[in-house]
């Protein structure tokens, strides 16, 4: 890891306080697969930024550090998550967190918003539902960066699919049998869940997308959009776009 982004990443979880090894390798694992230094320079340097499905805060920290003239507002479901995202707001005025589901989160005039690797644990028709909330929510010009897992034929996908379906058998199935031994089991194990592996309420099976259904959804939306090249250093495909209301 280069040394100014290893500075950043000290920096943000000094933010925090004192972190378990455990939540400390989650903002760790955000930071590895995101090519963040990209999305900085593409996300607007001022205004309203929105970051659905914002986790811990990682990035939404790392963006607001970045401009204090942006004013960032992190979306997630996972109310666990939130409540460490906003242990590291401290004084700052141009940083909060909700929580609240991304595909029910309606906002407008916002001049970038961030959606990475959300639509996969949707339904495919959530999906467009959540693309197009996001063009409604953006001014004239305004930017979305778009990344997930890219379907294709290759063991590196296939890999991801698997691992994504072993973790929610055991979701589910854990859940399901809490539920008939006791709520508050079934409660304290899906908080410990989502805080690691994030809210998979409508999930059932990995939903992920090819190149040409996710750039069919852009243009019926109505975005103008151009794929994004990057070094990949995780081991399934991505794919990210930078994306502009017209």
């Amino acid at each position: 890891m280069e040394t100014d982004l290893q500075n950043d990443l000290n920096g943000i979880y000094n933010l925090y306080g004192k972190l378990k090894w455990r939540e400390k390798t989650v903002i760790n694992s955000r930071f590895a697969y995101m090519p963040i230094k990209i999305i900085d320079k593409l996300l607007p340097k001022r205004g309203k930024i929105i970051d659905l499905g914002c986790g811990h805060g990682a990035m939404t920290n790392y963006l607001a550090l970045k401009n204090s003239e942006r004013t960032i507002t992190g979306i997630d479901l996972s109310a666990s998550r939130i409540e460490i995202a906003e242990k590291s707001v401290g004084n700052r005025e141009n940083i909060k967190y909700v929580v609240s589901d991304a595909v029910e989160y309606e906002f407008e005039n916002a001049q970038g918003v961030l959606l990475c690797e959300i639509l996969n644990i949707l339904t495919f028709d959530k999906q467009k539902k959540l693309l197009e909330i996001c063009y409604n929510g953006l001014s004239k010009d305004g930017v979305l960066i778009f990344k997930d897992v890219k379907k294709e034929n290759s063991y590196r996908y296939y890999t991801i699919f698997i691992i994504e379906l072993i973790v929610i058998i055991i979701q589910k199935c854990c859940l399901f049998l809490l539920r008939l031994l006791s709520k508050k089991l079934e409660k304290k194990f899906d908080e410990f869940f989502s805080l690691y592996f994030g809210k998979r309420t409508y999930q059932l099976k990995p939903n992920f997308s090819t190149k040409e259904k996710i750039e069919k959804m852009l243009s019926e939306i109505g975005f103008k959009y151009e794929n994004i090249t990057f070094q990949n250093k995780f081991f399934y495909p991505q794919i990210m776009y930078y994306c502009v209301k017209k």
